[in-house]
């Protein structure tokens, strides 16, 4: 980087490193800057910078990675995953609830898309049914995730 400052992979490497082992997320968010005005639709970069908005509660912004993200790479189901959690915290539940539907059809094996949208189908549908089976799901998944327990007894205690 002293010679080759603006470097993709070198900014992209030194990024996941500052950001999820040294926890420097500002300063990883500048390295990730870098690299995606060299490469502006690499997946890697974006989910990573995408997921450090998330941490900082920076909704706006982790929104328009996942934006980015499900524009240039569809296939990838933490495009929605990032979207989804952007949404709920912006208060656009319906819009959440399609992206982490969209992400669980991607990756039928991401705990956390099936955690989001059984939330929100307990909160904002209140078909507790429908949520009781997808904490089932992310359980299932995630059994470490005592969330989930929690919020599938939320359902059971609502289906009497």
């Amino acid at each position: 980087l002293k010679t080759y400052p603006n470097v993709f992979i070198a900014r992209a490497n030194r990024a996941q490193f500052l950001a999820f082992k040294e926890n420097k997320l500002d300063q990883a968010l500048e390295d990730y800057r870098v690299a995606l005005r060299e490469m502006p639709n690499d997946s890697f970069c974006l989910i990573n910078r995408g997921t450090i908005y998330i941490l900082q509660k920076n909704y706006p912004a982790a929104l328009a990675d996942g934006d980015s993200l499900v524009k240039t790479v569809p296939w990838k189901a933490k495009g929605y995953l990032i979207r989804g959690v952007a949404n709920d915290q912006l208060g656009n539940k319906e819009q959440a609830l399609e992206d982490y539907t969209n992400c669980i059809r991607r990756d039928s094996f991401d705990a956390e898309c099936w955690g989001g949208r059984a939330v929100l189908l307990y909160n904002v549908k209140r078909d507790y049914a429908a949520a009781k089976l997808d904490f089932d799901k992310a359980i299932l998944l995630d059994p470490q995730k005592g969330i989930h327990y929690k919020n599938r007894a939320r359902c059971w205690i609502k289906a009497g």
